[in-house]
């Protein structure tokens, strides 16, 4: 079979659910409009070597599953990751 290339890097997707409970010991007095915030992750790793990856990210972030009052947020991110 082919490959394309670098056999230790990744392409990731994930997907989060989060269980909001209305009020919360940070903000008792905040309640959620909704009891559920969504996440959608798309990441590459980048192995640099043995010990060492580079994993540039893309979150969109769903608040109260896309209620008018509670926009999405779009979250770009770089993780260096050190294994020893």
């Amino acid at each position: 079979p082919a490959s394309w290339g670098r056999e230790k890097d990744a392409i990731g997707v994930a997907y989060g659910a989060i269980d909001l409970q209305e009020g919360n010991n940070l903000s008792p007095s905040r309640t959620f409009r909704d009891k559920y915030e969504q996440l959608l992750e798309v990441y590459y790793r980048w192995q640099v070597n043995d010990s060492i990856s580079v994993v540039p990210s893309y979150q969109l972030i769903f608040h109260g599953l896309g209620l008018g009052a509670n926009t999405s947020a779009h979250v770009i991110g770089l993780r260096t990751n050190y294994t020893f």
